[in-house]
């Protein structure tokens, strides 16, 4: 049987991914800053050719082309603002290091995306609902299930595993019992490595269970509604599940899904085109 995962084999599998992540930390505490110094931005970006190299793209496709010429990482700086620009390298940091196929799951990566971008954007959707900053939901929704692709490099070792990814209960029961633990344990223990902040990590481990996240309860109790909205967005029983979930609960407070769904699913198909799924 193989090893059981552990934070040792977690950091050996993570040396094998760019180092790019590590940079939003940084580019998430300079946007949120009242005192921002733009340059301060610019110096961070700069060094991730990556980042810099899709930055620039993005400004001259069509979708945001403005008329103004971007040839460097300024230009798209005052091109896209400061939120639009650590939105796609929260996405690009993450995006080129976990492209691969699933081997282990039942479903395909790309679908794990594009339901990881859903999330990310109904979690920036609840709170401009309720006034808050963005950056901080929007990163909580899309980085959720990071875990799940190191799970399935580990598991992928092991012939004949297969993890079903709905019911969520079921996922998590299957990861533990070959892995060692689930996706959100170790996307936790991910975020954690790249010097994350704890009111990201922490939604994210306990959002199948928010009553255990002490200090981020209603954090995690929407990134468990935007988990599961997400999964039903094009499905024929998105309004049950609405309906179901619009009255919120002990950790959530009410909110307009039905104004916050069509928001969702106009704004995804932008997202996706610019993820290239």
């Amino acid at each position: 049987m193989l090893t059981a995962y552990n934070r040792e084999i977690l950091e050996y599998e993570l040396r094998r991914i760019s180092s790019a992540p590590r940079i939003v930390p940084k580019l998430a505490a300079l946007v949120k800053d009242p005192n921002l110094n733009p340059e301060d931005v610019i110096e961070v970006i700069r060094h991730d050719p990556a980042l810099t190299t899709r930055l620039i793209a993005y400004c001259r496709s069509a979708a945001i082309h403005r008329g103004t010429e971007v040839n460097n990482v300024h230009d798209a700086v005052q091109c896209l603002g400061f939120s639009e620009v650590y939105r796609i390298a929260v996405v690009v940091a993450f995006r080129t290091g976990f492209c691969t196929r699933f081997k282990v799951y039942d479903c395909s990566a790309d679908l794990i995306w594009q339901q990881a971008v859903a999330a990310a954007c109904l979690m920036e959707e609840f709170a401009i609902e309720k006034d808050e900053e963005l950056g901080t939901p929007y990163t909580i929704g899309l980085l959720h299930m990071i875990g799940m692709f190191l799970v399935d490099w580990h598991c992928s070792q092991i012939p004949g595993v297969q993890i079903a990814n709905r019911p969520l209960s079921k996922q998590l029961e299957l990861e533990r019992q070959f892995a060692g633990m689930t996706h959100l344990e170790i996307s936790a223990m991910a975020l954690e490595f790249w010097g994350f902040p704890k009111h990201i990590i922490e939604p994210i481990r306990h959002y199948a269970d928010p009553a255990a996240c002490q200090d981020f309860r209603t954090r995690a109790a929407e990134l468990q509604l935007a988990v599961l909205l997400s999964k039903e967005l094009n499905s024929p029983t998105l309004k049950i599940t609405i309906q179901a979930n619009s009255k919120g609960d002990a950790f959530l407070p009410a909110l307009p899904l039905d104004k916050i769904v069509p928001k969702v699913q106009r704004r995804l198909q932008s997202a996706l085109n610019f993820l290239r799924l």
